[in-house]
């Protein structure tokens, strides 16, 4: 089940009204970049004076040519995103943003610039460009906070919980300023603060109770991505809460029927296994590729393994390797080794071992995900026996080394096998020893029997037949063919 604090990373594709753009946090690498996208999230769709649904936009309209900022974002907001009665257009929403920059109260015109900078809408993507914007944000947001105005409280503690700028890093502050914005009913304030007590963000302890406290708060005003996180709580039983997956499915109904691409996913991903509801794989299909069409990956995989399948769907590989290509574009480790698979194998796909290594490999180089250590393993084994690539122990030994010291027991196994024949690095029994005893550690048989020989040749440990013939014995009696040889040949 998706965890939801990637929600977070889905609301700021909302709000730059681009919610189909891959990976975006691979983009945005630098902090001022990171802060930026955290502080977007202070133009919330569901609580935004721009996103009313009784807003009358002919007054904002007349209020913004008068010279009034705030209308001129409201404006702006509602032509970025197709609201209050308008055509999407990003262009005007960019215009409206520009002309109220220059307005007096334009500090979320600033904002509204600088999302359309960082993400590239209507103008060409420019992260310091967008940094510079915020960052004239500040005064006037500093100045309306301080007269006790909601939204600029709740940009405030923005600031202090991203860090960025001249603002260092406060969670304390943060929730200072969320409390006092939350307290006149601001519905992304309460759940901030939720996310804050939920994680235990920057040394708060972490308290399920309040977290669901500020979530039900928010979650009650219509906020899609509380409504996501309340449903959550209610499918893990967290703070107060009894585990209840009838009541997480409201929830998750709510901030779905919302359009809110995390809840679209656990709403499919219950349909899909009976959680709450009925089985029904159709319905999880449905709601999968409402999340999928929205850039969400783990629905894109899901997906995918429905038309893998034929859950809910005609049996179709070709349109699973179309999504798992998605999911794959973003980053997924797991859609990458997925997609690898069916390369290797040709299926939905022309069989291409070359394009098979290129995706396995751009799993394993993400590091300490489990599916990535995965890839590194496979990958070692792949060159290792020439299977798929050329052989090359060297390279085996370089994917061996990043698996085993993330606990791979395989790789543990077969870098104890190169340290001790010498292949692809000198031979080093010691270094042998201490593999192959990492890897017997967790249970490898064939690591017990080459450490058994180990000890019976006296290589890189005292020699030691007696504990050898030990070893061997126990794993032979459990029907361990190579504890068996090895028995038979020493005796």
């Amino acid at each position: 089940m998706q965890n939801t604090q990637n929600t977070n990373d889905l609301m700021h594709a909302a709000l730059a009204g681009n919610a189909e753009d891959p990976e975006l946090e691979a983009v945005l690498r630098n902090k001022a970049a990171e802060w930026g996208r955290e502080i977007c999230k202070s133009i919330d769709g569901t609580n935004s004076r721009a996103a009313a649904a009784s807003i009358d936009l002919s007054q904002e309209l007349r209020d913004a040519e008068a010279g009034d900022g705030l209308a001129a974002f409201v404006v702006g907001y509602s032509y970025s995103h197709g609201t209050n009665g308008v055509n999407k257009d990003k262009t005007k929403g960019y215009n409206w943003y520009l002309r109220g920059s220059k307005m007096q109260n334009n500090a979320l015109c600033l904002f509204g610039l600088s999302v359309c900078y960082m993400y590239g809408i209507a103008v060409e993507k420019n992260e310091a460009v967008a940094k510079e914007y915020m960052v004239k944000a500040f005064p006037g947001i500093e100045t309306q906070a301080n007269k006790n105005e909601k939204y600029s409280q709740f940009v405030l503690g923005q600031y202090y919980e991203n860090g960025g700028g001249n603002i260092t890093q406060d969670y304390k502050k943060a929730i200072i300023w969320y409390e006092k914005a939350a307290e006149q009913g601001h519905a992304a304030a309460q759940r901030c603060l939720g996310h804050i007590y939920f994680w235990g963000k920057g040394g708060v302890p972490s308290d399920g109770n309040k977290a669901v406290d500020w979530y039900i708060k928010a979650a009650s005003q219509g906020d899609a991505s509380a409504q996501a996180n309340l449903g959550m709580a209610y499918a893990d039983g967290i703070g107060r809460l009894p585990r209840d997956d009838g009541k997480a499915v409201e929830w998750f109904t709510k901030a779905a029927d919302q359009g809110d691409a995390t809840a679209q996913f656990n709403l499919g991903f219950h349909y899909y296994y009976g959680l709450g509801v009925s089985p029904n794989h159709e319905k999880a299909v449905e709601w999968y590729t409402k999340a999928a069409n929205q850039g969400d990956a783990d629905a894109q995989i899901n997906l995918g393994n429905c038309y893998v399948r034929g859950h809910g769907v005609t049996q179709n590989s070709y349109k699973a390797v179309e999504w798992y290509t998605k999911a794959a574009n973003q980053g997924d480790a797991t859609a990458q080794i997925t997609l690898a698979n069916h390369y290797f194998r040709g299926d939905g796909v022309p069989q291409n071992n070359e394009i098979a290594v290129e995706w396995l490999t751009k799993a394993a180089n993400q590091g300490s995900f489990e599916k990535a250590v995965d890839a590194q393993s496979r990958l070692g084994s792949m060159y290792y026996f020439g299977n798929y690539v050329l052989q090359n122990y060297e390279k085996a030994v370089e994917w061996f080394t990043m698996a085993a010291n993330q606990g791979d027991v395989t790789a543990q196994y077969y870098l104890g096998s190169c340290c001790y024949y010498g292949k692809g690095m000198p031979k080093n029994y010691e270094k042998a020893v201490e593999w192959y005893t990492k890897a017997a550690n967790q249970g490898d048989t064939a690591a017990q029997v080459s450490l058994g020989y180990c000890y019976y040749e006296g290589n890189g440990v005292p020699q030691n037949r007696n504990k050898a013939m030990e070893l061997w014995k126990k794993l032979a009696d459990q029907g361990d063919k190579a504890a068996q040889t090895a028995l038979r040949e020493a005796r």
